[in-house]
């Protein structure tokens, strides 16, 4: 499969009276919603769209209350999943506080096969 793209002209911030330079962009096909995701794998498999639907629809509900609860999610052949900050120092551990903690941001490790498979993918000019 090829990825295809475009040529898209970006300004650099730091020297806004330069002249734009060309980088390429992926053009995407369109965005998978559940509905669609649970029929494409009902297609693949004996389980109905219905039940699919049901099952993607609790993960989605379970997967921020259990990265707040202090877990890391490993969805094998995709990746791993957890919770880490953005945070600022301080001179000694007992001044450590929440208030260190600037922003709680999503972390995503990729599972080497998925990177593998990703970096293989042509890409062609659309």
């Amino acid at each position: 499969m090829n990825l295809k793209f475009k040529a898209v002209a970006k300004t650099n911030p730091l020297k806004p009276t330069d002249p734009p330079k060309y980088y390429p962009s992926p053009i995407y096909n369109g965005t998978y919603s559940l509905d669609e995701l649970s029929k494409h794998i009902s297609n693949m498999s004996t389980i109905s769209e219905i039940d699919i639907a049901g099952v993607l629809r609790a993960f989605v509900k379970v997967f921020p209350e259990l990265l707040q609860q202090g877990n890391r999610i490993d969805l094998e052949g995709v990746g791993m999943f957890s919770l880490g900050f953005e945070t600022t120092a301080s001179e000694k551990a007992e001044d450590v506080t929440a208030k260190n903690v600037s922003r709680v941001k999503l972390k995503f490790s990729a599972e080497h096969k998925l990177k593998q498979a990703v970096e293989r993918t042509q890409v062609t000019k659309g």
